[in-house]
C-alpha cells in the first residue's frame, strides 16, 4: 500500500516523435495544474491492484481507502497492508478505524525501505504506461484515466515473480 501524488501538467510543446530507431523528444517546460493523490494497493497473490485517487493524503482519506479496500477481501481473511512513514498513517482517525476493524494490520517498513513494497514496482508500471505519455486537461481527467487504466491492467494481472539472491545481493 502506499500513496502517492501526481502532477497534472501540460507541456508548452507537444512531444515529437522521431525517425524510426530515435527517441522522442520531451519538452522540458510544463505549466501544472494541481496534484492527485493516489493511494493504492497491490494483492500479491493475484497481482490485481486497488487504488483510489483523493484530493489530498489527508488521515481521512486514507480511512475511506481502507474501507474501501476492506469492503474488496473476504470477511474470513485478514488484511495485511504494508505502509510507508506518511503522517496520515499514524493518526487517531486511523487507530480508531483499525481499532474498530480487528482484520486489518498496518506494518510500516524502514524508511529507504521501498523496495520491499511491490506496489512500487506497480507505480514504476504506472508511471512509464500512462503517465510519462499523457496529458489531462484537469485532475478528474486524471483520476479517470488512472481508474480506466488499473480496471485494463487488472484483466491481465499476473503476480511478480521477485526474489533477492543473497549470496549475489542483487534482485534477480
Amino acid at each position: 500500500m502506499r500513496r502517492l501524488l501526481i502532477r497534472r501538467c501540460q507541456r508548452y510543446r507537444l512531444m515529437l516523435t522521431m525517425a524510426q530507431g530515435w527517441p522522442c523528444v520531451k519538452e522540458f517546460e510544463y505549466r501544472r495544474h494541481g496534484t492527485t493523490g493516489l493511494f493504492a494497493a497491490f494483492n500479491c497473490g493475484d497481482g490485481s491492484a486497488y487504488a483510489e485517487p483523493t484530493s489530498s493524503t489527508c488521515a481521512a482519506n486514507f480511512v475511506q481507502f481502507l474501507t474501501g479496500l476492506e469492503a474488496q477481501v473476504p470477511a474470513h481473511l485478514e488484511l495485511l497492508c504494508i505502509v510507508d512513514n506518511l503522517s496520515a498513517h499514524g493518526t487517531a482517525a486511523v487507530e480508531a478505524f483499525l481499532d474498530d476493524h480487528p482484520q486489518v494490520f498496518l506494518h510500516r517498513k524502514p524508511t529507504h525501505g521501498s523496495w520491499l513494497n511491490q506496489v512500487e514496482m506497480w507505480f514504476s508500471i504506472l508511471t512509464r504506461q500512462l503517465l510519462d505519455t499523457a496529458e489531462f486537461a484537469t485532475t478528474t481527467d486524471l483520476a479517470g484515466a488512472i481508474l480506466d487504466y488499473i480496471a485494463e491492467y487488472n484483466s491481465r494481472a499476473k503476480p511478480f515473480r521477485w526474489t533477492f539472491d543473497a549470496a549475489n545481493k542483487h534482485a534477480a
